[in-house]
């Protein structure tokens, strides 16, 4: 018999793996258009970017403190050698160096916009001032000139009317005393709030520093920094831990008030007299109604941002909080953003302004969901 040689029969075998080769070389080296820059900015894309909004309803959009450790962790005098929790009307919580939601003079408060680009109100009526100006969190108004909350703390469980009203100098206190922190404190002890007449106003602190130990008070002392961490916990208020405090009454006897560049609502130079009382009050009115909750703060800065967006994106909305099944009222499925009245950029905003915080924070249900809904 005749042998087969064995280079010949390898050879042959090599020669179809390298024609197989070949062939599959060939169908995965076809080339791929890949875009040179991004589709958005594009003027020849014929693809249109597809955007999903989606909203975080749920429960802690109804806060007006952010971060959660304002409220949440111990950073307000007490009694006694330790520190409470903070809540609205002490001067941390009212100050925007401590809690980020919190009126600031620095910045020109601009109101939220409809879905055609007009502006809702500037409210320039102090005396009747919407609690929520898109009318979903809150109803009613207040006479920021009159009625704006306040606390005192007091020596006794039944203060009179007049130890609650200006200008604490009977059996309540106000809590800042030339700058310093000083009560509550062992004879100063019950809280009530202020009567009479209550101007809005807002505290300054020279410095905020968290520190690694505290003082007899609790307040920080020792190695300090100006991020808070597990180790870095204790709060340092100015140069002692319970100064630097100044506050600001937003009243007609005074006439003037300080402006930075960025305020760019007042008329006045920079300096501390650039803004009028009337622009003041004004910029805190806008605030108030605005951004003073996350929700309101979310709505507005969002709807401002979403006023440039055009029909060259495809636009959508989702709560992370829709129900099951998914309510319409809180879903709108992507598609072009067109303007002009019963279009797509009027829904947007109608269900965007009409949401109202619920209770959970179902992310990773709501990240499934986002992707679900997107167009293929």
């Amino acid at each position: 018999m005749k042998r087969t040689s064995l280079t010949r029969f390898n050879l042959t075998k090599l020669a179809l793996v390298l024609a197989a080769g070949a062939a599959m070389t060939t169908v995965n080296a076809a080339l791929t258009d890949i875009a040179g820059s991004p589709m958005a900015t594009t003027a020849s894309s014929v693809v249109k970017p597809n955007l999903m909004f989606m909203l975080d309803d749920s429960g802690s959009m109804n806060s007006d403190f952010m971060p959660d450790s304002v409220a949440g962790d111990p950073a307000c005098k007490d009694t006694g050698s330790s520190l409470q929790n903070c809540n609205f009307g002490d001067p941390p919580y009212n100050s925007a160096q401590f809690n980020g939601i919190y009126y600031s003079p620095d910045i020109t408060y601009t109101p939220a916009v409809n879905y055609d680009g007009t502006s809702y109100a500037s409210y320039t009526t102090w005396t009747a001032v919407p609690n929520d100006a898109f009318g979903i969190q809150f109803s009613g108004t207040t006479d920021l000139t009159l009625n704006y909350p306040d606390n005192v703390w007091c020596n006794t469980s039944s203060p009179s009317n007049a130890d609650r009203s200006p200008p604490f100098s009977g059996a309540c206190r106000q809590p800042i005393q030339a700058g310093v922190f000083t009560y509550p404190d062992s004879t100063y002890r019950r809280q009530f709030g202020v009567l009479g007449t209550n101007p809005p106003y807002y505290y300054t602190i020279t410095t905020v520093a968290w520190c690694s130990s505290a003082n007899a008070s609790g307040f920080g002392t020792g190695t300090c920094q100006a991020k808070k961490t597990a180790t870095f916990q204790y709060p340092k208020y100015g140069s002692a831990g319970n100064n630097g405090f100044s506050r600001t009454d937003i009243v007609p006897a005074t006439t003037a008030y300080p402006r930075v560049a960025s305020r760019t609502d007042c008329t006045g130079v920079v300096g501390p007299t650039g803004c009028s009382y009337a622009q003041e009050i004004t910029n805190f009115a806008n605030w108030y109604a605005y951004y003073r909750t996350r929700m309101q703060m979310m709505k507005t800065a969002s709807g401002l941002a979403f006023k440039q967006v055009t029909s060259s994106y495809r636009v959508g909305f989702l709560t992370i909080n829709p129900g099951s099944p998914v309510s319409s009222s809180k879903f709108l499925p992507v598609s072009d953003f067109t303007a002009g009245a019963g279009n797509q950029k009027q829904s947007w905003y109608a269900k965007f302004y009409a949401q109202n915080p619920s209770p959970s924070t179902p992310l990773r249900e709501a990240l499934s969901r986002a992707g679900a809904t997107m167009p293929m």
